[in-house]
């Protein structure tokens, strides 16, 4: 049931007179901006990272799901969140989008755990365990960002090295998911144990 939640959020685009939606985006204004007023459209989400004044532009096709993920890490750790946004704010090519990054990653969690085509539905594997909690994609997509953050900074890494980061995540995440973590725990031990940056 959670991950077929997950899948239509996914398939939702987002409807600016859909209450859930507009809560969504303007608790993302607030932990991004608190204290400023929200704005559907401003150049301060493209500080953010966002290549668009109007975020819900830059969604691709993950729905409501890479939005809902983004509020739910700043909320879970505002302090990380805004370093990294802090951090990453001019736009050169050391630094990273801090949003883009997180459609991305977003998006590629989509894809390897089926949830766009529910395969999770008639595929048996080692690891749907996990996915009885109802955090845990959102727990997981925390300690991947947080890991990508982590290695960026480690390696002096430019926009260019983006492609195989995000290659590196996704192999690392097959890899820990082959190994059958059946809660958040033995995830972030396992990912420990592939060499994941997951220090907050």
């Amino acid at each position: 049931q959670i991950l077929t939640d997950l899948s239509q959020k996914v398939h939702v685009t987002f409807d600016p007179r859909n209450p859930d939606h507009t809560r969504i985006i303007r608790q993302l204004w607030s932990g991004i901006f608190p204290g400023k007023s929200f704005e559907a459209n401003s150049a301060l989400w493209k500080q953010a990272g966002f290549q668009k004044l109007d975020p819900t532009l830059d969604l691709k096709n993950s729905g409501i799901l890479a939005l809902l993920t983004l509020q739910k890490f700043i909320d879970t750790y505002p302090e990380k969140a805004k370093k990294m946004i802090e951090t990453n704010m001019s736009n050169t090519k050391s630094n990273y989008p801090f949003a883009i990054v997180g459609i991305n990653l977003t998006l590629l969690m989509i894809e390897v755990l089926h949830i766009r085509d529910q395969q999770f539905a008639t595929v048996a594997t080692c690891f749907w365990d996990l996915f009885t909690t109802p955090t845990a994609f959102y727990e997981i997509f925390n300690t991947l960002f947080i890991h990508i953050d982590n290695l960026w900074t480690y390696r002096k890494a430019v926009r260019s090295d983006f492609a195989a980061i995000i290659g590196e995540v996704k192999q690392l995440l097959l890899a820990i998911l082959k190994k059958g973590p059946k809660n958040i725990l033995e995830f972030k031990a396992m990912a420990e144990e592939e060499g994941l940056f997951i220090a907050e």
